[in-house]
């Protein structure tokens, strides 16, 4: 065997040996990163896609609107803060109840995610008067947060406004 030859084999050789531990490398931290699944309910969600589709469609045909400083601004602050949203009626219908609750989350991973529902906190007097709710949420870092209102109204119309904000 040639001396050229005998140097390109050992120069294979180590290429793939380097590879080998590379790949354990990598495996062993996927491994030790693993993050868990977003969401559990995924497949239950999907079979209702075509449901909450129509409720969206009633919430805006009958225009329900949520409005929090968050949506306005695009920043939040870090640490422990009360957030407050207003949820109302262009066409003054009346809100009689309402599930809405907040989710923070990193884009692209699961590892921070909160969501929090929000407490009742002024009930609507007149049709299209609206009705605040509010909880407490604790921004853990800076940088950006996809930041989610998700309400069911009356049973039968939903607002789904999802934001891209900044942490200061």
């Amino acid at each position: 065997m040639s001396k050229s030859l005998k140097i390109s084999f050992s120069i294979i050789g180590t290429f793939f040996v380097f590879l080998f531990f590379a790949e354990g490398y990598l495996i062993n931290l996927a491994l030790k990163t693993k993050q868990p699944v977003v969401d559990e309910r995924y497949y239950e969600k999907g079979l209702f896609f075509q449901e909450e589709l129509k409720k969206k469609k009633i919430g805006e045909e009958e225009k329900w609107k949520a409005v929090s400083s968050i949506l306005e601004s695009d920043e939040i602050s870090t640490g422990s803060q009360k957030i407050q949203i207003k949820i109302y009626s262009e066409k003054n219908i009346k809100l009689e109840t309402a599930q809405v609750y907040i989710v923070l989350e990193r884009p692209a991973s699961s590892t921070l995610r909160q969501k929090k529902m929000l407490n009742m906190i002024s009930e609507e007097k007149n049709p299209g008067e609206g009705s605040l709710f509010e909880t407490k949420l604790n921004v853990v870092g800076t940088g950006e947060w996809d930041f989610s209102i998700k309400a069911l109204i009356n049973n039968k119309a939903a607002i789904d406004i999802t934001r891209r904000i900044t942490a200061l």
